[in-house]
């Protein structure tokens, strides 16, 4: 019981941060794969804890084998590297104890079902370039030898250099 209280501790907490950072202007954070990375992580670090703990071996196991995965493999962005760590985290707790690493897998397809749908029918879309997630301040440079009156009525146009 006291492991379901910290699953919804966890939860609240990831909504609560990322909210948090959406209204302080932080615009990376209202991608989906950071919206799901902020309800996975954290979970995956709470089962990671209760694998390892207690024996000094697995500890040591885990941080290797998510070394190799954070420095060996070039990730393109924040999800995918949190997919590998949850894919990881899942064999090694399957190991120890299997609640754990069952617990993990359905939690993680819940949320992300549960984030796509909810999500299904707003117009957003969801950018898969990583650091840039979200942001609607992308750059694109035009250059022309004459003044292109399409671009400078654009309700899109940040700004104009000219």
């Amino acid at each position: 019981m006291e492991d379901i209280y910290s699953v919804i501790t966890m939860l609240v907490s990831g909504y609560l941060i990322r909210y948090s950072l959406i209204f302080a202007g932080q615009l990376w954070a209202k991608s989906f794969a950071q919206t799901v990375s902020f309800f996975i992580l954290p979970i995956i670090t709470f089962v990671i804890t209760k694998t390892i703990y207690g024996n000094i071996a697995l500890s040591l196991g885990m941080i290797g084998a998510l070394s190799i995965v954070r420095f060996r493999h070039p990730v393109k962005s924040a999800l995918e590297l949190i997919i590998y760590f949850d894919l990881i985290t899942i064999g090694i707790a399957a190991s120890v104890k299997n609640d754990y690493a069952i617990g993990l897998s359905l939690m993680t397809v819940v949320i992300l079902i549960s984030l796509k749908l909810i999500n299904k029918n707003k117009k957003e879309n969801f950018y898969n370039i990583s650091f840039n997630e979200g942001v609607d301040l992308n750059q694109v440079e035009i250059v022309s030898s004459k003044k292109i009156d399409l671009i400078k009525k654009n309700k899109n146009l940040k700004s104009l250099i000219n």
